[in-house]
């Protein structure tokens, strides 16, 4: 039988760690980050930029860790492309967007997948609230079960 190949994952921080609750996916990637899991990359950034999708490429899954006040707990759920072309913004891009560009750009399709992470405290502060380092936690947790259910 022969060897399975091993995945490559990256885990994508993104938030403001200046902004309270909104560092959660950066707390994220701190935490695993010291860990040094094999076939993991841990990258951050304050928002989602064109000039990642070069960088995203070689990745088989890629998971945006993000802080979310639409969501009370933390879920990992698959990104699913729009139909509709996603708009471009000089500030801010979204997971479509990036999407849309390697898709456009290099003819490759990302595998996306999302981990909201609920807010509630988007004050200014460089640490996380009570309640967002709970649910930040709670998010870690759920990462490592999933990057551990495509290793095994």
């Amino acid at each position: 039988m022969a060897a399975k190949e091993p995945i490559h994952i990256c885990l994508l921080g993104t938030g403001n760690p200046l902004r309270t609750d909104d560092g959660a996916g950066i707390y994220c990637c701190e935490v695993i980050g010291k860990m040094e899991i094999p076939g993991l990359t841990i990258m951050t950034t304050q928002q989602l930029q064109s000039e990642l999708v070069p960088q995203l490429l070689g990745f088989d899954k890629v998971i945006v860790a993000d802080a979310s006040v639409q969501h009370t707990q933390p879920v990992i759920y698959p990104f699913i492309p729009s139909s509709t072309p996603a708009q471009s913004s000089s500030h801010h891009m979204s997971i479509d967007l990036l999407y849309g560009l390697a898709h456009e750009l290099y003819r490759r399709n990302i595998s996306f997948y999302c981990c909201a992470i609920p807010a509630k405290n988007l004050e200014l502060g460089d640490k996380l609230s009570a309640s967002g380092k709970k649910q930040a936690d709670k998010a870690v947790k759920l990462i490592l079960e999933w990057i551990r259910s495509f290793k095994s």
